[in-house]
């Protein structure tokens, strides 16, 4: 509990003092060791991510790469594995993901797609099963946590972000259940919305459902139909 305590306080401080977490404290590598000797600690999981998610933030690109050195997206994805009932530890890996992904805003540049050699893309090719592997996790952190509204968000932005780079991604997404994850989290919400859901939550889910669902239909055939 104590380490977890201290990575939440350290992801507080991060905007103001992330310079000297990365320069000084080696930030990431102290978080990213914690999360791997503490596997089985639910609590310490979500709170490294969200501290490793804070650094890439507020660093920009140098803080994405001293947690990809430090070997943060392995240690998210074997995080995600060891709790899919755990939805503050699902939200917490996908939105480091996401914040990773996206780096450096739109992932289209004037000639297309952003290129999945860019390094975050290549962490996570390294991957046992790569883009396969993270999409598999958020589809069914999704489906597993039907009733989180933010996990529902997270999940339909990281599944864009993968689909918005090209053919592949598209056909990734698809043959792993984002299409289907998508309607879902619209099913979810019901036509009336749910009482337990903001407004603004609401529409928010509604409104990536539907983006990722029109990315995956301008795709090929069997993304079409999925």
């Amino acid at each position: 509990a104590a380490i977890a305590q201290a990575l939440a306080t350290l992801g507080k401080v991060a905007p103001t003092q992330g310079e000297r977490l990365l320069d000084d404290l080696n930030g990431p590598g102290v978080a990213a060791a914690a999360m791997q000797a503490h596997l089985d600690d639910a609590p310490l999981q979500m709170e490294g991510a969200g501290f490793l998610r804070a650094l890439a933030v507020c660093c920009g690109e140098a803080g994405v790469e001293a947690v990809l050195e430090a070997g943060g997206v392995a240690t998210a994805v074997r995080a995600m594995k060891r709790h899919p009932a755990e939805a503050s530890v699902q939200l917490s890996i996908c939105e480091l993901l996401e914040t990773l992904c996206g780096t450096g805003g739109d992932q289209s540049g004037d000639d297309g797609p952003r290129p999945t050699s860019h390094a975050v893309w290549k962490a996570i090719d390294k991957l046992a099963d790569g883009t396969d592997d993270v999409c598999a996790l958020a589809v069914g952190a999704m489906r597993q946590h039907r009733e989180h509204a933010t996990l529902q968000a997270a999940g339909c932005r990281l599944l864009t972000l993968v689909a918005h780079t090209g053919g592949p991604g598209q056909a990734t997404v698809c043959q792993q259940g984002g299409a289907k994850a998508a309607v879902q989290a619209l099913e979810g919400l019901g036509l009336g919305g749910r009482a337990d859901v903001g407004k603004a939550e609401g529409q928010q889910v509604r409104q990536l459902s539907a983006f990722l669902l029109a990315n995956l239909a301008s795709g090929d055939a069997e993304c079409k139909t999925a």
